[in-house]
């Protein structure tokens, strides 16, 4: 059927229509809507990342070992939850 002519362009052009005609009709298109709404993530989630953010521009822009000792102790703990 594909091979019958010599052309291989129009060879692959009927392979490629049959084989997305089968592989459409096998996998149709999902819509999803994204709507935002994510409701696995807690507010307690959502805080613990704002905080994460925050220590790290924090501990990103000072020197201070403490600091950023301090963060990556914070993500370990952020991590393990």
């Amino acid at each position: 059927m594909f091979f019958s002519t010599k052309d291989v362009n129009s060879s692959l052009k009927k392979f490629l229509t049959t084989f997305l005609i089968i592989f459409e009709g096998s996998f149709p298109y999902i819509y999803l809507s994204n709507d935002g709404d994510k409701g696995w993530i807690t507010q307690d989630i959502k805080k613990s990342c704002q905080q994460k953010r925050s220590l790290y521009f924090i501990s990103k822009n000072s020197g201070n070992l403490i600091l950023q000792l301090y963060y990556k102790s914070y993500c370990s703990v952020l991590k393990t939850d």
